[in-house]
């Protein structure tokens, strides 16, 4: 809703299907994420080109906006008074958990070439590539457009922005209203090239769970005209759409964070299994910092995944538990695992 504002006011309106009530926000949220799936449903070559426009061109904008914002400093202007709500000295770790998962959603997508492995050339080379300038241009770009909003908003004025980009181009270009709008659109542009890279990737998972056994064996057809997984690529938008859905914006990043910190944790526990299991198995990448940098991440993705489960038990609001959903959908894929 924030990034409609810039074009069509406050977004408060709501509409009605079947009786349910529903806002705008969550049908254009659903429309956009048919429309990418049937990008992706066209073809591979299809869906990598908008890939390449969707990230290349507003990252590269943005990019420059900040390095522009950061050079030429800080307009001089008020900053709003810290706010005069108390806080409650035990709420801290509840309060660094709340504040962590953002941030370990941010940089989710450094990893997504994994997702596509299969389709990589010379995968022993590129992959390790791909992950490390992933992960260096990701920190990267997220250090300097934080450092622009900061050098403009100040902590109190983000903390009051609500989506910062459209706020920071608010405030620096005042003179310039339109400024603000395209901002918005290139920001708008770079979460569809992130929907795109995450339809891309994550149909390829589903794809090759299904081809291994783990789902129905229709998600493992491959369309041979187009070349993609066609069922996998569907299943994934109706489960995407029922979550826009049904939960907030707010649940949906804590559900999705939940799940990602889970399947992180397994993913690098499997380190320390595999090791104890197949200690003679020929290894072609080194794991730096082992046993130490591994263990240090499963012992906080533990330690953040109780607190969470801890505080959406202690929340009275409504829709507290949506976020344990999460751990619920991956205990029943345990479970069905284990049993098949």
């Amino acid at each position: 809703p924030v990034l409609l504002e810039p074009f069509f006011g406050p977004v408060d309106l709501s509409a009605s299907i079947a009786g349910t009530s529903f806002q705008w926000s969550q049908l254009i949220g659903v429309g956009i994420i048919l429309s990418i799936t049937g990008l992706n449903v066209l073809g591979t070559r299809l869906s990598t080109w908008a890939q390449k426009v969707l990230t290349i061109v507003p990252i590269m904008i943005l990019a420059g906006l900040s390095i522009y914002v950061v050079a030429v400093g800080a307009p001089e202007t008020v900053t709003p008074a810290p706010s005069a709500t108390p806080t409650s000295s035990g709420a801290g770790w509840s309060v660094l958990v709340l504040a962590y998962l953002p941030v370990y959603f941010a940089y989710s997508g450094w990893d997504a070439v994994i997702y596509v492995a299969g389709e990589v050339k010379k995968p022993s080379r590129n992959l390790p590539m791909g992950l490390i300038l992933g992960s260096l241009c990701t920190t990267g770009l997220y250090m300097l457009m934080c450092y622009a909003y900061l050098d403009v908003l100040g902590l109190e004025g983000l903390k009051q922005a609500g989506e910062a980009g459209t706020a920071t181009a608010a405030k620096f270009a005042a003179d310039f209203p339109t400024a603000t709008i395209v901002v918005t659109a290139l920001i708008a542009l770079a979460l569809m090239g992130a929907l795109n890279g995450t339809v891309l990737g994550g149909a390829r998972v589903a794809y090759a769970m299904a081809k291994d056994g783990m789902l129905h064996r229709r998600i493992a057809k491959i369309d041979e005209q187009r070349q993609v997984p066609r069922a996998a690529l569907w299943l994934q938008a109706i489960i995407a759409c029922l979550f826009v859905l049904t939960g907030t914006f707010e649940q949906i990043i804590e559900f999705v964070s939940m799940a990602m910190i889970l399947t992180g944790l397994f993913t690098v526990g499997s380190l320390f299994v595999l090791r104890y299991r197949q200690p003679h198995a020929k290894r072609p990448y080194r794991a730096l910092g082992y046993p130490i940098i591994p263990g240090l991440y499963v012992l906080s993705s533990v330690g953040v995944l109780v607190m969470m489960v801890v505080s959406c038990l202690q929340s009275t609001e409504a829709g507290a538990w949506y976020p344990i959903l999460g751990l619920g959908i991956m205990l029943i894929a345990f479970v069905s695992h284990r049993i098949h």
